[in-house]
C-alpha cells in the first residue's frame, strides 16, 4: 500500500514522474492537460498518480522559473453577447489543449476599463492576450514600456501592428445582398453603426456593394444607426418607422438587434416572413426557434476563438500559425421566405 504523501511531505513533480513512469517534462505536460504533446491515456495516469500521492502543483513557482504563466487575457465588449460566449468557448477549447489557462473580462468597449483591464492582466503576468473589444479607429489598451506580451485581435479586427483573426464579414454583407435581391426587394433598411464597430463597418459595406452590383439604381438602402441589443433594435426600427415610409426588407447588424425591430415591426403591423422581409446576423441559436424564424447569417464563432487562442500560443511559443479562411454562410429561414412581391402590407395611415 502507497504511502499518502501530502504537500508537506515534500512530493515533488519528480516523485510523481517517476511514479507515473513518465520522464519529468512529461508528467509537467501531463498536468497542463496539454493534449497536443501528450496521449489523452498518459495525461489520464499522470494526473491520476498526482491525485494520489497528494501533489499539487506551484504555479507561481514554476512561473518563476519558466517565464511563463500559462494564461492568456482575453477582452471581450461584454461576455453575455451570445458570439462572445461562443468565441470564448473556442478560445478556451485551444488553451485547454495546450495546457494554457484562458481568463475573460468584459470591458463594454470603453477605453478606462480596458486600460484597467490590461494592467490587471500583465500584473498577473499573462503570457499573451486575446482583443476582441476593439471600435473603429481605437487603439489597443499600453502595456507598458517593458512589456512585450503578444496580442492577436479575433472577431473584430485589430491595428494592422498585430495579427487578426476574423471572418469574411464582407462575404457574409453580401450574401444578405444576393438573398433579398433574389427576394425581389429594391427598398432595404440596415440597423447598424457602421462608424463604431469594425465587423458592423464590413458587413454593411459588403450589403451595399452587393446591392449596388446587382441591383443598381433601382434599390434605395438606408441605414439606421443601431446598437448590439434587443431594445437598441427596438428602438431603431421604431425611430425609422416614425419618420419614413417601411421599407420592404430589413437588415439587422445581427440577431439580437433583428429580435427588437421584429418587435416594431410587428407594432406596425408587419409581420416578418409575410408583411416584410427581415434578415440578421451570427445565427444565434435562438434564430431558428422564434415564433417566425429568423434568417441569419452563420459564422464559425467558436472556431474563430479556437484560432486567436492557436495563433496567440503560436506567438507565444515561437511557432508560425496560419488561420483558415471562415466564411459566413446565410441561412435562409421564414422571416425572408416571401418575394417582396407577394407582401401582405397594411395601408399607410
Amino acid at each position: 500500500m502507497k504511502a499518502n504523501h501530502s504537500r508537506s511531505a515534500g512530493v515533488t513533480l519528480a516523485d510523481v514522474a517517476a511514479a507515473a513512469g513518465v520522464d519529468r517534462s512529461t508528467a509537467s505536460r501531463a498536468l497542463r492537460g496539454d493534449v497536443r504533446r501528450v496521449s489523452a491515456t498518459t495525461i489520464a495516469r499522470v494526473r491520476s498518480t498526482a491525485q494520489e500521492l497528494g501533489y499539487r502543483p506551484d504555479l507561481t513557482a514554476a512561473a518563476l522559473r519558466s517565464g511563463q504563466s500559462r494564461i492568456l487575457g482575453v477582452l471581450v465588449p461584454s461576455i453575455t453577447d451570445a458570439a462572445m460566449a461562443a468565441l470564448f468557448a473556442g478560445i478556451e477549447d485551444e488553451a485547454r489543449a495546450a495546457g494554457y489557462l484562458a481568463v475573460v473580462t468584459s470591458t463594454a468597449s470603453e477605453d478606462a476599463s480596458r486600460q484597467t483591464a490590461v494592467d490587471a492582466f500583465l500584473g498577473r503576468k499573462v503570457d499573451g492576450l486575446i482583443i476582441a473589444d476593439s471600435l473603429i479607429g481605437q487603439p489597443l489598451p499600453t502595456t507598458g514600456t517593458g512589456a512585450s506580451v503578444p496580442i492577436v485581435a479575433a472577431f473584430r479586427q485589430g491595428p494592422p501592428s498585430h495579427p487578426s483573426v476574423v471572418a469574411d464579414e464582407y462575404a457574409g454583407g453580401r450574401a444578405v445582398a444576393e438573398h433579398l435581391a433574389a427576394q425581389g426587394h429594391r427598398d432595404l433598411l440596415v440597423l447598424g453603426d457602421p462608424a463604431v464597430v469594425p465587423t458592423f463597418h464590413t458587413r454593411i459595406h459588403g450589403f451595399r456593394a452587393g446591392i449596388r452590383e446587382l441591383l443598381g439604381k433601382s434599390a434605395r438602402v438606408h441605414v439606421v444607426p443601431a446598437g448590439l441589443q434587443v431594445n437598441d433594435g427596438y428602438t431603431a426600427m421604431a425611430r425609422a418607422l416614425g419618420e419614413r415610409k417601411p421599407p420592404t426588407a430589413v437588415f439587422a447588424i445581427n440577431d439580437y438587434s433583428a429580435i427588437g425591430a421584429a418587435h416594431a415591426l410587428q407594432e406596425h403591423g408587419l409581420l416578418p416572413g409575410s408583411g416584410i422581409g427581415l434578415v440578421g446576423y451570427n445565427d444565434d441559436p435562438i434564430a431558428a426557434h422564434l415564433p417566425v424564424p429568423l434568417t441569419s447569417v452563420s459564422i464559425d464563432v467558436r472556431e474563430l476563438g479556437r484560432q486567436g487562442a492557436r495563433t496567440l500560443i503560436g506567438l507565444i511559443e515561437n511557432a508560425t500559425t496560419e488561420p483558415a479562411a471562415i466564411t459566413p454562410r446565410l441561412i435562409p429561414r421564414a422571416s425572408s421566405a416571401t418575394p417582396a412581391d407577394n407582401l401582405t402590407r397594411p395601408p399607410l395611415p
